[in-house]
């Protein structure tokens, strides 16, 4: 199948999906280093209790959660990543592109329930909006 200006649109609009997602990923790793309880905040008590054993190893709550943190921004970067991969498959294999860019929107889209069930709103608007765009691409690379 040769590449046409339906793989042109599909690649564009995946970039910029990717380029949102990428962004995404910055502000959270920026935001969570930022928001890190210190002595004298509301949270600091919290954040001591946490320090408790969890786990049979030398894990706490604290390290679990600070550590989901870091993890969460890696994801996203992942996801970021993943999305400029299937812009990349656009032009030259359209079936493989659809896949990655179907799986990654389904991940996309259970991010975004869970983030509307237990997190703040900010995120969840860049999750549609990027589950959106890859709507979009994945739909665009049909034609």
């Amino acid at each position: 199948m040769t590449p046409g200006p339906s793989a042109g649109r599909a690649k564009l609009t995946l970039r910029i999906a990717a380029a949102l997602a990428t962004i995404q990923a910055i502000a959270h790793c920026i935001l969570f280093m930022r928001s890190l309880p210190g002595p004298g905040s509301p949270a600091w008590s919290l954040a001591q209790a946490m320090r408790v054993q969890a786990g049979p190893e030398h894990s706490t709550y604290w390290g679990m959660y600070f550590g989901y943190g870091l993890l969460s921004a890696l994801t996203a970067a992942l996801v970021a990543g993943l999305i400029w991969l299937g812009a990349a498959f656009a032009n030259d294999c359209r079936t493989m592109a659809r896949w990655l860019i179907g799986l990654v929107g389904t991940a996309v889209v259970l991010h975004a329930i869970v983030i509307g069930a237990y997190f703040f709103r900010v995120p969840l608007w860049f999750d549609l909006l990027v589950a959106a765009l890859l709507a979009i691409g994945w739909m665009q690379l049909r034609e």
